[in-house]
């Protein structure tokens, strides 16, 4: 009975370990949650590279855009600066020309006076000169018939000729009184002209102020400009 059982045990032989199923289970669940988790931050992974391929395209659009305005700015305040030189010199050239004119007018105005005055006076000397020796003429050659018909009549003429020369005289001073007024209109022209010249000035420090203005906003937008682009460059 004993050597059966001796038997029995050596054919039986060693016996095989025992396998955990309910392990193996877990730690399978563990390697589909791992996968899945794995599978998810690769989602995550690419989304963020999506952003921020985009995140770059708009900050070198936004770059881009804010180069163009700068160009754009600079190149309107540079025009208008070109502007203001050509007005102010133009402005000093008519300037010189209006002075210039007012000038040759006012001289050929007195010149014309002067020559009226000098033809005036010579011309109302020469025929108050002529009336006064043909009076002494008459006075001294028909003392005793002074009033007869003859004389009478030459009296007449002479008075008729004075009453004329009365009449040139007025006209004379008329013309006078017509240059004093032109010259008059002249100097208030050239009086227009300074005004008009203050006005100009007036416009050219408005458009000082209108570029200082510009200078002082595309400063800013530079400034801004370089703060994003910093800030950009560090969160990269």
């Amino acid at each position: 009975m004993v050597l059966n059982h001796s038997r029995s045990s050596s054919r039986d032989g060693p016996k095989s370990p025992i396998i955990d199923t309910s392990k193996i289970a877990s730690l399978t669940m563990q390697i589909e949650e791992y996968k899945a988790t794995h599978q998810n931050l690769e989602a995550q992974i690419a989304t963020l590279t999506q952003q921020l391929q985009e995140f770059h395209q708009e900050k070198n659009s936004t770059i881009t855009a804010f180069e163009h305005s700068i160009t754009q700015a600079e190149k309107t305040v540079g025009g208008l600066r070109d502007k203001i030189k050509t007005m102010a010199i133009e402005h000093e050239e008519e300037k010189k020309q209006i002075f210039k004119k007012h000038q040759l007018s006012i001289q050929e105005l007195n010149k014309q006076k002067e020559d009226e005055i000098v033809k005036i006076t010579e011309f109302t000397q020469s025929r108050l000169a002529e009336l006064e020796k043909r009076q002494r003429n008459i006075t001294t050659t028909n003392t005793t018939d002074r009033f007869n018909n003859d004389d009478a009549k030459k009296v007449d003429i002479l008075e008729k000729r004075l009453s004329e020369l009365e009449n040139s005289l007025r006209e004379s001073r008329f013309e006078c009184n017509k240059l004093n007024e032109k010259i008059m209109n002249v100097q208030q022209r050239f009086a227009d002209s300074i005004s008009e010249k203050d006005k100009v000035m007036k416009e050219r420090n408005d458009m000082e102020k209108k570029i200082k203005s510009m200078d002082a906003e595309l400063k800013e937008v530079l400034a801004k400009n370089m703060e994003l682009v910093t800030n950009m460059s560090n969160y990269k």
